[in-house]
């Protein structure tokens, strides 16, 4: 009895392709044969990582779909849900973790905001922020604009470090928060590096 299973889906099929997108970005010819109709229904499973691709391709499958990894809450989830506060002492400083090239894709602004309501709230806090980010120009420019910032203070930056010293550093941090760009293409695909390394 063989089974044939599909096991990773990358991501969905660019909606503006051309020569040159699939130079820019190697996946898109890997997910344009991947979430081809006769291809996936080759398989008798299919694993899709997020709710939104199970949603968008599962007629596609000829076969029952699993969701092991990313969901999306509904509103009625999170208003039924139990919110537990952390008690915080007067005293306390609270390290957030943020792992990041400080690209678009992981949402610098939204971190920006974030800092600033919890500096506006007086809550004591420290972000540390772990990456890549002196790599990229997109980056350099996010580290500037936290640097010129009513958070400059409270923001550290860890710069491509070493395997050991980031496991230190994520061993520290009160916190750990990953944030993904709010447009669809951030949807359908997930945070795989920080997923392996969690």
């Amino acid at each position: 009895w063989k089974t044939k299973m599909v096991f990773d889906i990358v991501e969905p099929p660019h909606s503006e392709e051309s020569f040159f997108s699939y130079i820019k970005h190697p996946f898109a010819l890997d997910s344009r044969w991947v979430f081809n109709r006769n291809v996936i229904g080759n398989f008798d499973g299919c694993t899709f990582i997020t709710e939104s691709l199970l949603d968008r391709f599962k007629e596609f499958s000829r076969a029952s779909l699993i969701v092991p990894s990313m969901m999306y809450p509904s509103t009625q989830d999170f208003e039924s849900a139990q919110v537990v506060k952390p008690s915080i002492n007067e005293n306390d400083e609270f390290h957030i973790g943020f792992l990041s090239s400080l690209i678009k894709k992981d949402h610098p602004q939204l971190l920006l905001d974030f800092g600033k309501h919890l500096n506006k709230i007086g809550f004591p806090y420290k972000i540390h922020i772990i990456g890549r980010f002196e790599m990229f120009e997109e980056g350099r420019m996010w580290k500037a604009k936290f640097q010129k910032s009513v958070i400059s203070g409270r923001t550290v930056f860890h710069s491509n470090p070493s395997d050991s010293e980031r496991d230190r550093l994520l061993a520290t941090f009160s916190f750990l928060v990953l944030f993904r760009f709010p447009d669809q293409l951030q949807r359908d695909t997930f945070p795989t590096r920080i997923v392996e390394l969690l």
